[in-house]
Order: C-alpha cells, then sequence, then structure tokens
C-alpha cells in the first residue's frame, strides 16, 4: 500500500514573523496570479525573482 502523507521536499523549514501590514501586500499579491498561490508560495517566487535578479541571471 502506498504512503500517504506530505511528499518530501528538497530544503530546509524556516519561520518567518511578518508585520500584518506585510502580509495583508502579500496576500494582495497572492490574488493577483493566477494560480492563487499559498504565502509560503509566493514568498519562495519572490526571494526567487529577487536572487535571480541580484546574480544578474534574471530569468
Amino acid at each position: 500500500m502506498a504512503k500517504m502523507g506530505r511528499p518530501r521536499v528538497e530544503g530546509e523549514a524556516i519561520t518567518l514573523r511578518l508585520p500584518s501590514e506585510m502580509l495583508t501586500e502579500i496576500d494582495a499579491l497572492r490574488r493577483d496570479d493566477p494560480d492563487l498561490p499559498t504565502r509560503q508560495e509566493i514568498v519562495r517566487r519572490a526571494v526567487k525573482d529577487y536572487l535571480e535578479a541580484r546574480s544578474g541571471r534574471g530569468d
């Protein structure tokens, strides 16, 4: 029988406390994406975009 539950993912969990104003902005940004990502996913995307822009890759 297949094991149920959350699939394994590469990486480490971090805890991040944000001001409510920033969470409001994050939620608004989420609603702009057609797939309505979770808060966690939109933060991942934002960090990825930031790191790519900073490294000059921009893709």
